[in-house]
């Protein structure tokens, strides 16, 4: 999903293109197997927790962080990504129900 920041650096909400969103939680996404697709070690911590999810897989090599938004307009969950792979970071929005 294309991510959309105005000229105030204000983030709009990837489904509806409005600027409402509020942050809900982050995660931290670790690849304990070093490679693409592969299941994360998600660590939520507005719940203190850490799982492996196997539902969820890791769109590249490195680890990520995620931060989850919820938009007032549309009421969408959305997932930022920031993301590293071979030195390089990446910061997308990537659709799926849950962490």
């Amino acid at each position: 999903m294309k991510l959309e920041i105005d000229e105030d650096n204000v983030l709009s909400c990837p489904a509806c293109g409005e600027q409402y969103t509020h942050q809900i939680t982050v995660y931290s996404m670790e690849n304990v197997n070093d490679s693409v697709g592969s299941a994360p070690l998600i660590t939520d911590f507005k719940e203190n927790r850490r799982k492996i999810n196997p539902n969820i897989k890791m769109p590249y090599r490195g680890n990520s962080i995620v931060i989850k938004f919820w938009c007032e307009n549309c009421d969408k969950v959305s997932h930022l990504y920031i993301s590293q792979h071979k030195g390089r970071t990446f910061i997308e929005f990537i659709d799926h129900e849950a962490i």
